[in-house]
């Protein structure tokens, strides 16, 4: 049989070969040999070669698996050994048995299947800590849709420090491109948590209300005060339906985004118009400042009909810092804080991972960013900030916040030296400051009430912050308060102690962050109770013979008790599982707890087009690749881009060729007419489409990679994807569009 490659051949006949036989009394005895071969042998300095040579240790095995388990490619773990080893040849394996015995690893680690798998890792999960949690959805034929999970530390960390979210799913992490979401949030040192992460199969808002409930589930129904996002539609529809307490803010750096992508010719054309747009957003303090800055803006540029800021300003509670001051953020303002932790992952994360190294490189990417609260919490305790000032209100300060709040409270209290009090009026127990900064004419208003000694300023720092604004400092050292911050404005989440206190998981336990290390201690007391006890036995032969007298016995009931509380029977929860409807458009209400006699079938695969590697462009910088794209001159061998429709999978290029609608001709037995029948157009339900429907779709056909005749316009095309005929049917057509050199090719998707 002829191959492309064929491989080269190793076999020359070589009749050398020694026999050997066991004879009876155990000894082995040559019966046949021949020495001479009929090729040339292998040089001394490529013995190692050899396959008889080459074996791979249990210590070398475990080394490398190490080395992978850390991110260390292959090729760089092999060099490493090599020169430990003294060289290379010292090994007794070449690389490619080492990324076979990987491989060869991987595969077993799926040998269930990548749904089995998943579970296997949970249940693996659950028997290291109890209060790991997990939830997986599942259509309507057991495949896997949308997955969540969180461990006991994510919990742990949301109990203290839960009140505001930022989340978004702008991440892909495998190989079939599913949508990553993470719960990330600041801890009192300012560093990123994670609360807790998920892999969803879309972007729909079915999907985002079953997260979003279980979330809420795995934190025992704790609710944010404040949910960042990107500015998503499917994502505005769910959280009112689930979390309708918890203000919704979107990321106003995407919306910026937006603006200048919708507004690019006055950005442009007038260089004052950024600032004056970055005014409305982020420089008014109250609602009626909001609205004259507003109404500046749309008179002094001529906006007032402009569709895009008419709706913009229907969602201004989500974006305007107006409103949005008034509500706890810890003084962000955009999912910067999810995009960083994105751009974290992305350094351990590649896109060729299966389900099984996702985990594990994930875990890796949270325990790097668990490190950096353990170095913080050492340099909390073994170093003391230096003050700028010296003075008793910044030594309380120091010895109450952790070292970068600290640092944001010195700043303020900084800024409070270039105060002025412009007024001050007192009503009763009521103080009215109006202040300003030392050189700027804008005032702030701040009211002090003597009887509970509540301070509030206009800025809203301290209810979006968490830590009091150098105007509120001010006023406090005008009013003789110079020793020490009124303990209710030192939130606890900043503080040294934020921790302190417990957190019950989902099941009403104690969570235990590493129960590893509840066993260490408990170890610790017993070996403290018998070591005494043992050392008076020991004592005399009385004692002793007591001792081994009941140590059976004692060992007896202790084998009762670990049997009956063996955690693999009784303590581990079932594995939660609930269904969704198959049309994605309702979750189904029956959720049932996993037996053993069910089984997932398989994660549900999401079919794609193929994606580059490269990192997520902003609107500005695609813009700038399409105005480049429409500047060149366009001939008939203009590259089709590989971008499709949302809703359009990737055709194979052999499908874009030889098929026409000029060759079909409403029989059964045309060119057209064969490939409808040997090859289904599969629907997302499994349904498939006959020639005569899709003849009644597509009006256009296709010669090679050129139109025949093609749509008027992009919205035409656009149109007949989103009719509900073609949405119905199936979604299995792809189009491709070079609106710049106006080629499309049509094709569709065969199995």
């Amino acid at each position: 049989m002829l191959v492309k490659k064929p491989r080269k051949e190793t076999r020359t006949g070589c009749e050398a070969h020694m026999t050997t036989g066991l004879q009876p009394n155990g000894k082995y005895t040559i019966i046949d040999f021949e020495p001479n071969h009929n090729h040339k042998l292998a040089d001394q300095s490529c013995a190692h070669i050899l396959p008889s040579q080459r074996q791979i240790a249990p210590a070398q095995a475990i080394e490398f698996e190490l080395a992978n388990d850390s991110g260390i490619r292959p090729k760089l773990a092999f060099e490493l050994m090599g020169r430990r080893a003294g060289d290379r040849e010292n090994l007794g394996y070449l690389q490619q048995d080492q990324k076979n015995y990987l491989r060869t690893k991987r595969k077993n680690a799926l040998k269930y299947g990548e749904a089995g798998s998943l579970l296997n890792y949970f249940h693996n999960q659950l028997l290291e800590n109890l209060s790991f949690f997990f939830k997986v959805q599942t259509d309507i034929e057991d495949q896997i849709t949308n997955i969540f999970w969180a461990d006991a530390k994510m919990v742990l960390n949301y109990g203290c420090f839960g009140h505001v979210l930022f989340f978004d799913t702008t991440y892909r992490t495998n190989k079939e491109c599913r949508p990553f979401g993470a719960f990330v949030r600041l801890n009192h040192h300012y560093q990123q948590v994670v609360f807790g992460a998920s892999l969803l199969y879309d972007e729909t808002a079915t999907s985002f209300e079953w997260l979003f409930e279980t979330f809420l589930n795995c934190m025992s129904g704790k609710k944010p005060k404040t949910i960042y996002t990107y500015q998503d539609s499917a994502m505005a529809k769910a959280i009112p339906l689930v979390i309708p307490e918890t203000y919704h803010r979107i990321c106003l750096w995407h919306m910026y985004q937006n603006a200048f992508k919708h507004l690019n010719l006055l950005f442009k054309g007038h260089k004052s118009f950024g600032s004056d747009f970055k005014k409305c957003i982020y420089d008014c303090d109250d609602e009626d400042e909001f609205f004259n800055a507003w109404e500046d803006l749309l008179n002094k540029y001529d906006l007032c009909g402009n569709d895009w800021l008419q709706g913009l300003l229907k969602i201004k509670e989500k974006w305007a810092m107006a409103y949005g001051r008034q509500y706890f953020s810890a003084g962000k303002k955009s999912t910067q804080l999810s995009e960083s932790f994105n751009a974290h992952l992305s350094n351990y994360l590649k896109s060729d991972l299966d389900l099984v190294q996702f985990f594990k490189h994930f875990q890796r990417a949270i325990d790097d960013r668990r490190y950096n609260e353990v170095l913080a919490n050492y340099d909390m305790s073994q170093k003391i900030p230096k003050l700028k000032v010296n003075v008793p209100l910044l030594q309380h300060a120091r010895d109450v916040y952790t070292r970068t709040i600290f640092d944001m409270f010195q700043d303020e209290y900084e800024k409070s030296l270039l105060v002025i009090v412009d007024e001050c009026v007192q009503t009763g127990p009521i103080y009215e400051y109006k202040v300003s900064l030392c050189g700027h004419s804008r005032q702030h208003t701040i009211n002090f009430t003597s009887i509970d000694g509540t301070i509030s300023c206009s800025c809203k720092n301290f209810e979006f912050v968490g830590i009091l604004c150098g105007h509120a400092l001010k006023v406090l050292d005008d009013l003789k308060m110079k020793l020490m911050t009124p303990e209710r404005y030192i939130l606890k989440r900043w503080t040294k102690n934020a921790r302190a206190g417990f957190v019950t998981d989902v099941h009403g336990r104690k969570i235990q962050e590493n129960p590893k290390l509840e066993v260490g201690a408990r170890y610790n007391n017993l070996c403290n109770t018998y070591v005494k006890l043992v050392g008076k036995g020991a004592a005399s032969r009385e004692a002793c013979d007591l001792l081994e007298n009941n140590a059976s016995e004692l060992c007896a009931k202790l084998e009762e008790i670990l049997m009956v509380q063996s955690p693999s029977e009784t303590q581990l929860p079932s594995l939660t599982m609930c269904h969704r409807n198959g049309d994605d458009n309702a979750m189904a209400a029956n959720v049932f707890e996993k037996q053993d006699d069910q089984q997932v079938k398989h994660l549900k695969k999401r079919v794609v087009a193929e994606r580059g590697k490269s990192r997520h462009k902003s609107c500005i910088e695609k813009g700038k690749k399409k105005r480049s794209q429409s500047a060149q001159v366009p001939t008939s061998s203009s590259v089709i881009p590989t971008t499709c429709h949302p809703l359009i999978y990737q055709a194979p290029q052999d499908s874009l060729r030889g098929t026409s609608y000029e060759d079909y001709d409403g029989s059964n037995n045309s060119q057209y007419s064969q490939v409808t029948s040997n090859r289904e157009f599969l629907e997302p339900t499994g349904g498939t489409m006959d020639s005569n429907e899709v003849s009644d779709l597509v009006k256009w056909s296709i010669s090679g990679d050129e139109l025949v005749e093609y749509p008027s316009s992009y919205n035409q095309m656009s149109a007949l994807f989103n009719s509900s005929q073609v949405r119905a049917k199936g979604s299995e057509f792809i189009a491709l569009l070079n609106i710049g050199a106006h080629t499309i090719a049509m094709c569709f998707a065969t199995k």
